[in-house]
């Protein structure tokens, strides 16, 4: 079967979770479950916005979506059909904490994320977000820890998926043997996020 396509619950379908559920209480399942129930609600509308934001790694474009953050990509990227260029409270909030963590200022984010993927690749990017910050992880750890063990190179297909770069750090995902592997923003840039972390991690 294609990993891809198992059965890991209607639970993550597209949802609106602000980033600390990712990063802590996506550990526990029947409160993640909970909130996911909330959060699947239809909000209605269609409202895109996004702004480019000039970086210490290069430019990156935000992209927010009824009220959820949907995309941090790297480079100015094209905007999808419908998008507009425009400046909203929220994406005015996530250009500040992407300032203060490149400043060394913030290890985590508070901002509502809306990661469009499968129910595999959700599940992966959930467990990417609990990686602490300064820390690195295995694609086969985070395979173990959505229950599918052998899917390592499946893993590695989800973070090169990831829609909201940085935020969802598959920049802390590493080969077997710690080696820098593929990165959507190039290899210099995931060993310059890496060694910001690392200098800003307490001892």
């Amino acid at each position: 079967d294609d990993v891809e396509s198992r059965g890991l619950g209607d639970v993550y379908k597209r949802q609106r979770l602000p980033c600390s559920v990712w990063g802590s209480w996506a550990c526990c399942p029947t409160i993640f479950s909970a909130i996911l129930a909330v959060c699947s609600q239809n909000m209605g509308g269609n409202a895109m916005n996004a702004v480019y934001y000039q970086s210490p790694v290069g430019p990156l474009t935000l992209i927010e979506e009824n009220g959820a953050l949907t995309g941090v990509q790297f480079g100015r990227a094209p905007l999808p059909a419908g998008c507009r260029a425009a400046e909203t409270p929220l994406l005015s909030r996530a250009r500040r904490q992407l300032w203060e963590y490149f400043e060394g200022k913030r290890t985590e984010f508070d901002l509502p994320l809306a990661p469009a993927g499968t129910p595999f690749r959700r599940a992966v990017w959930a467990a990417m977000a609990r990686i602490p910050y300064g820390q690195t992880a295995t694609y086969g750890q985070l395979a173990a820890a959505v229950g599918s063990p052998r899917a390592a190179r499946a893993v590695g297909g989800a973070c090169h998926a990831n829609p909201i770069a940085i935020l969802l750090p598959c920049h802390r995902v590493v080969g077997s043997t710690g080696s820098l592997t593929g990165f959507a923003g190039g290899l210099p840039v995931k060993e310059q996020l890496l060694a910001l972390e690392a200098a800003h991690s307490a001892p």
